[in-house]
């Protein structure tokens, strides 16, 4: 993403869009939804993002998501945020794939299912992902669809605070306080 865009660069990413180039698309809709070389305006940036998303574009769809999960641009809905963060992770987006996981984890737009949870989560954390892996330390501490396991809840919350997670180390710390009584 552009932190701005000259105005040469602006023209050509709206020639772009206006002929259907995903990527434009999604930038465009950046640039709408923080007001980068054009007026602010959140539902202009959801009508790019869902162009784009439309053609597949696993950042438009995660940031489409973003816009039904907050209601940025339009009106909150829980099961659109969830399909389209579930179709931008099954395309390898980490972000979407940790919002996948706790929608499940949290039954936000699907049933509720900690397996599925657990699986999205473990995708992530393979990509070094501090929310997955603090997430993960969340289901084994508290036996989220598993039993619970502090040595693994401590393993995780460990990675996630190794990559600055203050939670993490918070919840390490009570993993180990847990462990030693």
């Amino acid at each position: 993403m552009f932190n701005f865009l000259t105005k040469f660069a602006l023209k050509s990413v709206i020639r772009g869009a206006n002929e259907g180039n995903a990527e434009d698309q999604c930038v465009l809709g950046d640039s709408y939804r923080l007001g980068n070389g054009v007026k602010k305006d959140e539902a202009e940036a959801a009508r790019w993002y869902s162009k784009a998303a439309h053609q597949g574009d696993s950042c438009a769809q995660y940031n489409l998501a973003l816009c039904f999960d907050h209601g940025i641009g339009l009106s909150k809905n829980s099961f659109e945020a969830f399909k389209w963060y579930r179709a931008a992770a099954e395309q390898g987006n980490v972000e979407a794939q940790v919002s996948t996981g706790f929608a499940y984890d949290n039954g936000e737009g699907v049933s509720q299912d900690y397996g599925e949870a657990l699986r999205w989560y473990l995708i992530a954390a393979g990509h070094h992902n501090s929310n997955a892996q603090f997430n993960l330390g969340n289901i084994y501490r508290l036996g989220k669809g598993v039993s619970i396991d502090l040595q693994a809840a401590a393993r995780w919350y460990q990675l996630a605070a190794n990559q600055g997670d203050r939670q993490a180390y918070n919840n390490l710390r009570l993993c180990h306080s847990m462990m030693s009584d």
